[in-house]
């Protein structure tokens, strides 16, 4: 079966003698210092690349990728390295399933199956087809070419190939672990797949995430913080078109009637300036998108009112507690409560991400109470809905991706 490859150079793979070659030895172990310089150097290559360094999500990317974020992310989970009767060992294969929407995600995906010492297959949809992509393509390969980093050739391949049952089956049965990120339907495909019972499966599922202002706060805020507040939200939203699962979606604004109107009297023009200024990715189906949604939640009593300076915009009024999903580029349900106990309406097993600005500790602690075995696996201030870490979705990716072997 041949299969097209893209890294570690562009060719044409037979499946069967590439599984052969990648069934040989592991000589990367868990935390391997390469890796850690691999990522760093890669680190350097995203900002030095003219391309890509002005793209917010590659930028922040390449900050992740630093030595000193790859060092402090083994640092908090060195307790296992600490200890003689564990000895670390990577999980073997692991077969990654990366999004469409989030063009950065595969990267995050591969570098923490790296870091723990595994051989790693990266599947991309041929829809992936942001140009920014095809200069990671070109560092992976200058870097892999260089002696030192050549070794690492044998840990990391990326595949593109158009929907294809067969060749996720192929590539499942000889995986020792699945990174499946994408969503319920793919979720549930590859879950249909029968694969190795010692095989581990990492699924991320369909989710969606809310932004939490405190009005009067927010309010006390002078013209310039607001726009900084502004900008922030903007990022979280429009980066991936609103479509990350950590994107918010949803407007959560706790305090007064008259609180709440203030804040939007600010907010809402200082994100509509944002918009007509930098987001320039807006096809007329996603503007017809937002129009049809508008319209049925209308007809369905979703929403009570609207505001909808342009088609890049939309924030829609809940009138009820249901968390429908938004058709994402710029469509907001708003909500606004009086008591975060009434946050009891909105967070639910589907909800990943709640960021918020002018929330104090003790509020956090409460948040933390009310969503406890609700969902709600991340809690993170405005600006940062997006910021990767190992710990994800309720998981903590490095330990999932290593086996601890009792050594007695």
């Amino acid at each position: 079966m041949i299969i097209n490859q893209l890294v570690p150079k562009t060719v044409e793979v037979n499946l069967i003698n590439f599984f052969i070659s990648h069934r040989k030895d592991f000589p990367i172990k868990v935390f391997d210092p390469i890796v850690v310089e691999f990522a760093n150097d890669f680190s350097k290559a995203i900002l030095r690349n003219l391309i890509i360094n002005r793209n917010p999500a590659f930028v922040a990317l390449a900050y992740w990728l630093r030595r000193s974020n790859i060092n402090r992310i083994i640092s908090e989970n060195e307790s296992y390295t600490n200890n003689n009767n564990i000895h670390l060992s990577p999980l073997g294969v692991v077969l990654h399933i990366c999004p469409s929407n989030v063009d950065t995600m595969f990267i995050y995906s591969l570098f923490i199956s790296l870091l723990t010492g595994n051989k790693n297959i990266v599947r991309l949809s041929t829809r992936s087809q942001d140009p920014s992509l095809t200069e990671l393509f070109k560092i992976f390969t200058e870097l892999l070419l260089l002696d030192k980093y050549n070794i690492l050739s044998g840990y990391i391949t990326i595949f593109t190939y158009e929907r294809n049952s067969v060749i996720n089956e192929e590539l499942s049965k000889e995986a020792d672990g699945r990174i499946i990120w994408g969503g319920d339907t793919t979720v549930k495909t590859f879950k249909s797949i029968v694969v190795n019972p010692r095989s581990k499966d990492i699924v991320f599922s369909d989710r969606t995430s809310l932004a939490l202002f405190n009005t009067s706060n927010y309010n006390q805020l002078n013209s310039k913080d607001k726009e900084q507040i502004a900008k922030l939200f903007f990022n979280d939203a429009y980066t991936f078109d609103q479509k990350g699962c950590s994107s918010p979606q949803i407007i959560i604004t706790i305090g007064s009637l008259e609180d709440k109107i203030q804040f939007e009297k600010s907010f809402y023009v200082d994100i509509e300036q944002l918009v007509s200024k930098n987001y320039i990715y807006d096809p007329s189906s996603l503007a017809s998108l937002k129009m049809n949604q508008l319209a049925l939640d209308a007809i369905d009593d979703n929403i009570s009112s609207y505001y909808g300076p342009n088609k890049n915009l939309v924030f829609a009024t809940k009138s009820s507690n249901n968390l429908t999903e938004t058709c994402g580029g710029g469509y907001f349900y708003l909500v606004n409560i009086t008591d975060l106990n009434e946050l009891n309406n909105y967070t639910h097993k589907k909800v990943q991400t709640i960021s918020y600005y002018g929330i104090s500790e003790e509020d956090k602690v409460k948040i933390l109470k009310i969503s406890s075995g609700r969902g709600v696996e991340r809690l993170v201030p405005i600006g940062e809905a997006l910021t990767f870490d190992y710990i994800w979705d309720g998981y903590n990716l490095i330990e999932e991706l290593i086996v601890k072997k009792s050594v007695r």
